[in-house]
């Protein structure tokens, strides 16, 4: 299945489970400057198949529901709107999250 045929499917989902579709925008270099596990590391050297912004190309949602800058936002700045966003559709307790 292509993905451009999953996506209203995935869109489905989100509908009924309170899931949100993220656009987490940072460059690989950032991604491997922040990686503490140094799984970009072992992907780049061929050890990990797969990994996506490595030899795995990420496919960014047509219509993100929160648009996160991770490459010019810090950890705070994107905690905050998500939690912003958790808030305006009134998701408070654990339980509530799906």
């Amino acid at each position: 299945m292509a993905a451009e045929e999953s996506k209203p499917q995935s869109n489905n989902l989100t509908e009924r489970t309170q899931i949100a579709l993220l656009d987490p925008t940072n460059s690989l270099e950032k991604c491997i400057a922040r990686d503490s596990k140094g799984l970009y590391r072992r992907a780049l050297a061929g050890e990990i198949r797969n990994f996506t912004g490595v030899d795995q190309r990420y496919e960014v949602p047509e219509k993100p529901e929160l648009h996160l800058m991770a490459g010019r936002d810090d950890a705070n700045a994107l905690a905050g709107q998500v939690i912003e966003e958790l808030v305006r559709r009134k998701v408070n307790e654990p339980h509530d999250l799906g």
